[in-house]
């Protein structure tokens, strides 16, 4: 990887490395989820249960491939910092812009994610029964 020479852009190009280590994170967290939902219905089927696995599924699935995109953006953004710091055609504006952009989009993502993971534990709590 080359040395980055451009403050502006080496801040762009350390949040990109930081999204892709939050964007590994969610994916394993997004995993971890899925397996906890698989181990419940192991123990238990009912039709509650099932309509609620079957929304939380649909979740992490949806998960899953917006994070893939988000991933997909972030590379495309260092791809276009590299041709910055290159010296080819592209401006620092058009970094900004982008980055703008998918940080918007990461924010999202995360108050979404959040949301759901407090939902999917309020719904492991009440499904758990005494032993």
């Amino acid at each position: 990887m080359n040395v980055i020479k451009n403050r502006g852009s080496d801040y762009y190009w350390q949040e990109t490395l930081t999204w892709n280590r939050a964007m590994d994170f969610y994916l394993q967290e997004n995993a971890f989820f899925k397996t906890r939902l698989a181990q419940v219905l192991e123990n238990d089927i009912n039709i509650y249960l099932l309509e609620k696995a079957e929304y939380f599924q649909s979740c992490f699935v949806s998960n899953d491939e917006g994070i893939k995109e988000l991933k997909l953006d972030i590379d495309s953004l260092q791809r276009l910092i590299r041709l910055v710091t290159e010296g080819r055609n592209e401006t620092e504006a058009e970094i900004e812009k982008r980055f703008k952009k998918i940080d918007k989009e990461i924010g999202h993502f995360y108050k979404g994610f959040e949301n759901l993971k407090l939902t999917f534990n309020e719904y492991l709590v009440s499904i758990q029964r005494p032993k």
